[in-house]
């Protein structure tokens, strides 16, 4: 389990666009890598056809009254603050047209229209929070000289956020009920 929660919400959405992509019918399995945060300089690029970049800004915090978020075998997590912060989905090709309809693709992954212009994430890896993102109105293209390794890019941002959490393990207690001279007595054990 993850403890830092835009790591695994960055982990939770390179999942689903990655799963979105997989589930297209022109695009084969793992074809179209997406990966999170850019590749160090000078380091290969995650595909020399077209791949998929997930990156964040730091998140601005808003600390809350604490509540409980959760209870499971003596553990509770308890809802601390929330956190927001900018999403940007970076989709590169090789060919402009390429890049165009493969940022359509991931756009439609980013929300549930008609039912919805945002999408609402379950993240796993992090006390099965919910993230929430809501795309902004328009994307950008990049020329190939503008892009990593000469390739087309079009940029997708997106506001996004969800909740902090914190988890306390409570004693667990056994209650044993005796019968003492006819008499019955309730005896806690820790």
């Amino acid at each position: 389990m993850q403890l830092d929660f835009i790591d695994a919400a960055k982990a939770t959405l390179a999942a689903h666009l990655q799963t979105a992509l997989n589930a297209h019918a022109s695009i084969a399995d793992g074809a179209i890598p997406v990966q999170v945060d850019w590749p160090d300089f000078g380091a290969d690029a995650p595909s020399q056809i077209a791949y998929v970049i997930v990156t964040s800004s730091n998140p601005t915090l808003s600390p809350r009254v604490p509540s409980q978020h959760a209870f499971a075998e003596g553990v509770v997590q308890y809802g601390i603050g929330r956190w927001d912060a900018t999403l940007q989905v970076d989709v590169a090709a090789r060919y402009k047209d390429t890049a165009q309809e493969l940022g359509g693709i991931v756009r439609q992954a980013l929300s549930d229209v008609p039912f919805d212009a945002g999408r609402t994430l379950t993240c796993a890896d992090y006390h099965n929070a919910k993230i929430r993102l809501s795309p902004s109105e328009g994307d950008r293209d990049w020329g190939a000289e503008a892009s990593f390794a000469g390739m087309f890019r079009r940029t997708i941002e997106a506001a996004w956020g969800g909740p902090v959490l914190a988890s306390r393990a409570w004693p667990t207690y056994e209650q044993l009920v005796l019968a003492v001279n006819a008499r019955s007595h309730t005896v806690t054990l820790e």
